[in-house]
């Protein structure tokens, strides 16, 4: 006779003897089996219930600023516009409006209340900027066509504010020493506006160009100006030769940028070190019969401050950068015409000014100077600025288009001579509106 059917079981022993049953073990697996799952489905609605609140949140944010925001779009960064915006024209004019209301968006949730009176009430001002900037006719002619534009635009919604003081500084006013004008304030700038790195906070432009080049004055004994005239002349073979596709204003190969390491290093002593005329060290006024040593000179501050930085962060060469923060010297617009006129007299070899073209004096060259139209090798869009509480006025995309277009047609005539300021046209810009 069979032995009868018996079921199997296995027993494991554990530390210290006790022996467990294998049916309980399994039990216990399938107990934490069934713990792991249920942890990770609570985790995962846990995650979908933060996605859509979170979700709600920014639809809730966005209406509030009487934003809608659509399926896949990305509130505009400066770094992701700026990167946009300096791939080319067909991009640029839309990149930088956006990144304008990208941040206006920003400025009115932190404060409410400036978007709490629209234009359409006719209580709100707009503060137009308009100053001399060369004498070009061309750039007055178009700085009087902005002005009739927003003062036809505001006639219905608002008044123009024009401060008298913006007008006494002339050529001296500065954007950038005078933010209270955009903080709070819609702030038009008729006038050729940079829109640097730093002033995408406050500030956006409606472009019709960029600003390429920089002029570097020298005397003839300055220990690089043959490595400066060739940079020079290889920079302006590869701009002819690309002049039809624009593509080397755009390109900023900071290669070009070179010179400015050049000027520094040929300021250091035998010895080893600076020892720059330092501005802030003199008594007013200044005597510059003092500038003895070696010093490199920056006129304007949107020049020292803002473009040269830039420059550096471009060549991104960290004794440049330093050299260039620690030593070179900001000069003021007015007096650039005081530190020529003495060094005329003296000058030590190997001291240089950059300046903006556009200050430059026409007869700097009859009197001895060297002048070199230098590229800072920076993504500087140039136009029609304006002040980032300004994008609800300028919203309208048809009335904003056809001021641009009207205003680049404007300069059209004037192409060549805003080239020889560093200013060039890119009608690319307007034409494909």
């Amino acid at each position: 006779m069979s032995a009868p059917d018996s079921v199997s079981t296995t027993a494991t022993v554990v530390p210290g003897g006790d022996v467990v049953d294998g049916t309980l073990l399994t039990a216990l697996q399938f107990l934490i089996l069934l713990l792991g799952i249920t942890f990770a489905i609570f985790y995962i609605r846990s995650l979908r219930k933060f996605k859509r609140e979170f979700t709600d949140l920014q639809l809730r944010i966005e209406n509030y600023e009487n934003q809608t925001i659509e399926s896949g779009d990305v509130p505009t960064s400066p770094g992701r516009s700026y990167a946009l915006a300096s791939r080319g024209p067909t991009i640029a004019r839309d990149a930088e409006f956006e990144s304008a209301d990208a941040r206006w968006r920003h400025l009115s949730m932190a404060f409410p209340h400036l978007n709490a009176v629209p234009f359409s009430t006719n209580q709100r001002d707009l503060i137009i900027v308009s100053r001399k900037y060369t004498e070009i006719d061309q750039v007055q002619r178009m700085q009087d066509l902005v002005c009739s534009r927003l003062t036809g635009l505001m006639d219905d919604q608002g008044r123009i504010a024009q401060p008298s003081w913006i007008k006494a500084l002339g050529s001296e006013f500065d954007a950038l020493r005078h933010p209270q004008l955009a903080i709070a304030n819609p702030a038009i700038y008729t006038f050729p506006f940079f829109l640097t790195w730093q002033r995408r906070h406050l500030w956006g432009v409606l472009p019709y160009a960029t600003h390429s080049r920089l002029g570097v004055l020298v005397r003839d004994c300055h220990p690089r100006l043959q490595d400066l005239k060739q940079l020079e002349a290889v920079y302006s073979k590869a701009l002819e030769t690309s002049i039809q596709s624009g593509l080397l204003i755009w390109s900023n190969d900071p290669r070009y940028a070179d010179w400015l390491t050049w000027l520094l290093r040929a300021t250091e002593l035998p010895t080893g070190g600076f020892q720059p005329f330092t501005l802030v060290e003199q008594k007013t006024p200044i005597t510059w019969s003092l500038h003895e040593k070696p010093t490199v000179f920056s006129v304007g501050a949107y020049l020292h401050k803002e473009i040269l930085p830039l420059t550096c962060a471009a060549i991104a060469d960290p004794r440049t950068s330093t050299a260039y923060a620690s030593f070179a010297q900001e000069l003021e617009i007015g007096q650039l015409e005081e530190l020529l006129t003495e060094g005329e007299k003296s000058w030590p070899a190997a001291s240089a000014v950059i300046v903006d073209l556009a200050v430059a004096p026409k007869d700097v060259t009859d009197r001895g100077w060297t002048l070199l139209r230098l590229p800072h090798c920076v993504y500087l869009p140039i136009g029609i600025g304006f002040s980032v509480a300004s994008v609800p006025l300028l919203r309208d995309k048809e009335f904003r288009n056809r001021l641009l277009s009207d205003a680049g047609e404007t300069l059209r005539s004037a192409k060549d001579e805003l080239a020889v300021l560093g200013i060039d046209l890119d009608p690319i810009l307007w034409k494909q509106i």
